[in-house]
């Protein structure tokens, strides 16, 4: 979904449903899918939603 959203309007209009999954794969036992919810983190960082940061571990 972030990947192939080309104009950003995916994930404008899914912020709310992004910051859930990631939250609760973050929650998970699975390293690699919580290793993963970080790299979509960083990625979206990367293209401008800077208002996931906060679900980085260690950030307050």
């Amino acid at each position: 979904m972030i990947v192939g959203d080309k104009k950003g309007w995916g994930i404008t209009g899914w912020r709310r449903q992004i910051r859930s999954i990631i939250n609760t794969v973050q929650q998970s036992g699975n390293r690699e899918a919580r290793e993963a919810a970080i790299d979509l983190v960083h990625r979206l960082g990367a293209l401008g939603y800077l208002e996931f940061r906060d679900l980085l571990p260690g950030s307050s």
